[in-house]
Parts: C-alpha cells; structure tokens; sequence
C-alpha cells in the first residue's frame, strides 16, 4: 500500500516539518493549501525558539503566534543584561546569536 504525505493529518505533517529548519518550514508552505496550514502552526514552529524562557518572555505577547514570535527574535537584537549583550536568532538556520560588548569581557 502506497502512502502520500498528504494523507497524514495536518498535527503528524506539523510534527515532521518541526525537525526540519525555519527556511525549509517556509519553503514547504508553498506546495499546498495543508502543507501551509501545517507549517504555519504553532506546533511546528514550537521547537524552533530558544527553551529559555528568559529569553523569549520579553517578545511574547498572547495574541502573537509562535510564528511571529520566533520572527521578532530575528529581528533588530534587544539589548540585555544591563545593556552589555544581545540575543537573536538567525533566521535562515534557527541558531541562536549572542554578542557580547567589548565592556563585558574580562581579560585575566
């Protein structure tokens, strides 16, 4: 017997796009009206933001999807820690970016 994709439900098709890379999630939205549906859920775009909390809190607002939210993480790098580091994510990999100020580091 012959299986499609397609004929999966949309929260088995989310789960398998949630292993792949934010780019390839995108990408895969184009093919059909389900694959979009399924990419653009929060389910499969769960697994691409940071597990620390502390560090997706400040971007988290409750009518955001996590789409959205894992969007605004790639964007312009908000200060942290007293102004001396920055978080964001690349948005073509997921990886998460740090920059330290010069201020920041300590040379023993």
């Amino acid at each position: 017997m012959e299986m499609n994709l397609l004929d999966l439900p949309e929260e088995c098709i989310a789960a398998v796009i949630s292993f792949t890379s934010p780019h390839d999630a995108c990408r895969i939205s184009a093919v059909s009206k389900l694959l979009r549906s399924a990419a653009d859920s929060n389910a499969a775009w769960e697994r691409f933001l940071p597990s620390d909390p502390r560090l997706v809190n400040d971007h988290s607002l409750s009518t955001v999807s996590i789409k959205q939210l894992f969007l605004r993480l790639c964007e312009s790098p908000p200060l942290t820690d007293d102004g001396r580091t920055s978080f964001w994510m690349e948005k073509r990999s997921g990886k998460k970016c740090w920059m330290l100020s010069a201020r920041k580091l300590e040379i023993v």
